[in-house]
């Protein structure tokens, strides 16, 4: 087992460890999906770490553009505003357009980093793949059917690795939608 594979292991046990823990002394089965963003953040930092010559050569670029779009993404957490808004500026803040706009934002460097990864790795039925991610991060952006975000992530990881490149930015993929599919269990649960 390499040590990517290793660390996602590690993640996703230690998360459902958490939840198991919580389970057995209050009834209910509860995951930290809040923080998802700053472990993903942190778990690439680690494979960016390991993979430096790599990353500075450029033969990965496209592991930069998902940096920028985990920054990004965690731009999006409410948890992040919360240390440095009080309530009532959080709450105006939500109210305005710039979670959206990170969201959108977001959503364009995932599509930029498929585009370019499925070129580079020269992937089979990338256009069909496409137009599925895009649709989904489309309906994503409105409310009705904001659930549908949630998915983009675990069929864009399903697809990669079923095209098989491994690498470490498959290996963040394949954890980017583990946690996807746990937000989306804990949010609905919650509702």
């Amino acid at each position: 087992m390499n040590r990517e594979r290793r660390s996602l292991f590690l993640v996703v046990l230690t998360l459902v460890t958490y939840g198991l823990s919580i389970f057995f002394d209050h009834g209910s089965f509860i995951l930290p999906f809040p923080i998802f963003d700053f472990i993903l953040l942190i778990v690439s930092l680690q494979f960016a770490f390991w993979n430096w010559r790599d990353i500075l050569s450029f033969r990965k670029w496209y592991f930069y553009v998902y940096f920028i779009a985990i920054l990004t993404k965690i731009l999006t957490n409410q948890l992040l505003w919360s240390f440095f808004l009080d309530d009532q500026d959080l709450t105006i803040f939500n109210n305005e357009l710039w979670i959206d706009t990170f969201r959108l934002a977001f959503f364009v460097e995932i599509l930029l980093i498929f585009f370019c990864w499925s070129y580079v790795e020269k992937l089979k039925y990338k256009y069909i793949a496409f137009l599925v991610l895009l649709g989904l991060q489309i309906a994503g952006l409105f409310e009705e059917t904001y659930y549908l975000s949630y998915i983009e992530m675990p069929l864009f990881a399903v697809y990669v690795v079923s095209q098989k490149p491994k690498n470490s930015l498959t290996y963040l993929l394949i954890l980017h939608a583990i946690l996807d599919l746990l937000s989306l269990t804990m949010v609905t649960l919650v509702h």
